[in-house]
């Protein structure tokens, strides 16, 4: 008589969902908002430079790129270690 024997499925160790967060990493909320910030500064100052109250748009422009910047500070901050390729792609050192 032949047993029906059928191999385990084929899972991925770590469900990509539950990986844990980096903790260098930035929030996408934060940095969605600190794009549109940045972006919509630069609009406001070109704008600016064309219009009768360009001084008042020049200053809220420079305001927004400065909030923009500050939303994105941590994301271009340097790290403080260098990162490693070789964890990145799981090689290991004899």
């Amino acid at each position: 008589m032949r047993t029906n024997t059928k191999s385990p499925p084929v899972e991925a160790i770590v469900e990509p969902t539950l990986r844990p967060v980096d903790p260098a990493s930035m929030p996408p909320k934060r940095q969605r908002l600190g794009i549109v910030f940045l972006t919509l500064g630069f609009v406001v100052v070109v704008v600016g430079g064309f219009v009768a109250f360009g001084e008042l748009l020049f200053v809220v422009g420079s305001m927004l790129i400065l909030v923009g910047l500050f939303l994105l500070g941590r994301f271009w901050r340097f790290s403080e270690k260098p990162h490693d390729g070789r964890k990145l792609y799981g090689i290991r050192e004899v």
